[in-house]
């Protein structure tokens, strides 16, 4: 006897007792999300450090920033806000010609 199709299944255990079982588990999968935060074991040796901040005076603002422009990486978002940031500080941009990214005409 193989394995039992879907349509086999359905029939077997019907629509309303699979929706019950796929909830009865989701619900076991959630508590033990929510309770089992407190009851990790900790290794003693093993403490996150908090890192410490480096006060504002020791960090200057960038004003010189290369910026290449990729496909399909969130590259487009990311240029937004070097260009909010050059905007906010009156900063100049370099862009190619026509706006299309590509190798130069010599």
């Amino acid at each position: 006897m193989g394995p039992l199709s879907p349509a086999r299944t359905l029939r077997l255990w019907g629509p309303r007792s699979l929706g019950v079982a796929l909830g009865v588990f989701m619900t076991i999968g959630f508590a033990l999300q929510l309770l089992g935060g407190p009851f990790q074991r900790r290794l003693p040796g093993l403490q996150l450090r908090q890192p410490s901040a480096p006060s504002l005076l020791s960090c200057p603002p960038r004003q010189r920033l290369v910026f290449l422009k990729t496909h399909k990486s969130g590259s487009s978002s990311v240029l937004s806000l070097l260009h909010r940031y050059g905007d906010r500080h009156g900063l100049r941009f370099a862009l190619p010609a026509r706006y299309q990214f590509g190798y130069p005409k010599l």
